[in-house]
């Protein structure tokens, strides 16, 4: 406990962090999302854009130290966040909920209240990876219809794992 108190700040987050990604990856009914070439392909290309107009602003030195280092932080900023979905987008089923994680959001699906499961292609932003994609229609609160878009890594075990703790309809082309 007292080599803990002594400890940066910093160190005791990152340890924080380290530890519950490894809960997460230890966890059984952890779905990762699956991922499509093409959208990896485009995050490629827009970070190498980013690199190489920060590389050009570097060239012209009329922008300033400042406006460089400003620059710097922005595009480091925007290449994390276009990042962040690839490590942290993922499913998890427990008995009453489906946990949904991308990037800073999070959701909660109750699975009782699930209408429908569809097969869906959709270029529509989902904490998804791919374009090929599961409709969850599910009620919430105020009894409206909702929907999510998924992308399981392994649609048809995704669907084994919800189909035994619930009798929810499923249009799908496993």
């Amino acid at each position: 406990l007292l080599h803990v108190a002594f400890q940066p700040l910093y160190v005791l987050q990152l340890q924080e962090v380290f530890h519950f990604l490894r809960l997460h990856n230890q966890q059984q009914d952890l779905d990762k999302s699956k991922v499509d070439i093409l959208l990896i392909i485009l995050i490629l290309l827009i970070t190498f854009f980013l690199i190489y107009t920060y590389t050009l602003s570097l060239i012209d030195k009329s922008a300033g130290n400042i406006n460089s280092i400003v620059n710097l932080f922005f595009y480091i900023f925007i290449i994390f966040v276009l990042w962040v979905p690839f490590f942290n987008t993922y499913y998890v089923i427990s008995d009453r909920l489906i946990k949904v994680r991308s990037s800073f959001f999070y959701w909660e699906i109750p699975v009782d209240k699930i209408v429908s499961i569809q097969s869906k292609f959709s270029l529509i932003s989902a904490p998804a990876l791919s374009l090929h994609r599961l409709k969850i229609t599910y009620l919430n609160e105020e009894g409206k219809n909702r929907y999510l878009l998924i992308s399981p890594k392994n649609k048809s075990e995704f669907l084994d794992k919800l189909s035994e703790i619930s009798n929810v309809k499923c249009n799908i082309n496993k």
